[in-house]
């Protein structure tokens, strides 16, 4: 699959899902911004598939092997469940319908990746602009392409906890307009 100025090896073709609500995993993807690979997980919402016409928001998690239950055992001993809630959530009418995109991170440069500035003491940090532009040049474009989204700022939404929370925060200030 060519994706307009993407390299095609680093953005497999999406495969078609059993269920709506499954989870889709695209092991070690590589980006041109950073060095290490990350894993992305697509999880497409109930009622996805029948609803041809329907697009839906975003909302891109980071540390993504902690979001689904359905994974092996996060690294932190705690897994969000986030696909669990999000189903109910929507079954309750509380939220409308979304697609969750998880991008792992790339364990031993999580530091170095979620934050902005670089901590010459500890000798760690200063990629969040770098993740930033993998996630805005290369991820939101390929998920854009491969499903059915709503492409707008208003629609798109980033999160995470601890560190990955601070990468939402420097994300949303300096990509306001994605």
């Amino acid at each position: 699959m060519l994706i307009a100025g993407l390299d095609p090896s680093l953005h497999p073709t999406p495969p078609v899902p059993a269920t709506a609500g499954s989870l889709l995993h695209f092991p070690e993807i590589r980006s041109r911004f950073l060095e290490q690979p990350h894993d992305v997980i697509v999880c497409l919402p109930p009622g996805y598939h029948e609803e041809p016409e329907r697009r839906y928001p975003v909302l891109y998690l980071h540390d993504g092997q902690n979001v689904f239950d359905d994974l092996p055992l996060s690294p932190f001993g705690v897994q969000w469940g986030v696909d669990t809630t999000a189903r109910a959530l929507v079954h309750a009418r509380v939220i409308e319908p979304l697609i969750i995109v998880a991008v792992g991170n790339a364990g031993r440069d999580r530091i170095d990746e979620f934050t902005p500035t670089r901590d010459n003491m500890h000798d760690a940090g200063g990629l969040a602009d770098r993740y930033g532009q993998m996630l805005v040049y290369e991820i939101k474009p390929w998920v854009d392409h491969s499903w059915r989204t709503r492409r707008t700022a208003r629609d798109t939404a980033v999160a995470g906890s601890s560190l990955g929370g601070l990468l939402s925060l420097h994300l949303g200030l300096t990509h306001p307009a994605i």
